[in-house]
């Protein structure tokens, strides 16, 4: 997958109260949601693999051979998590 610019693909995490390091409040649940990085582009800050946190109005949704992906700019991301 070739992703370009400052763009992100990623695969969505079911909505959960607990990551394996934090404990997100109520309040981020409902206007956050999480994913695991499978693509992306020259001009990002994150690696594959990563698991990120972003903002439900900030991405767009693509269906792939992969399945559903979410395309986030690299700015929109609220959260980084290194594995």
């Amino acid at each position: 997958m070739n992703v370009l610019g400052n763009w992100i693909a990623v695969k969505q995490n079911p909505p959960e109260k607990k990551s394996a390091i934090l404990e997100i409040p109520d309040i981020a649940i409902e206007e956050s949601l999480s994913g695991v990085v499978v693509g992306v582009g020259k001009k990002t800050s994150v690696m594959v693999g990563d698991e990120v946190l972003f903002s439900k109005f900030d991405f767009e949704k693509v269906q792939t051979d992969e399945g559903e992906l979410l395309f986030i700019r690299d700015e929109q991301l609220k959260l980084i998590l290194r594995k």
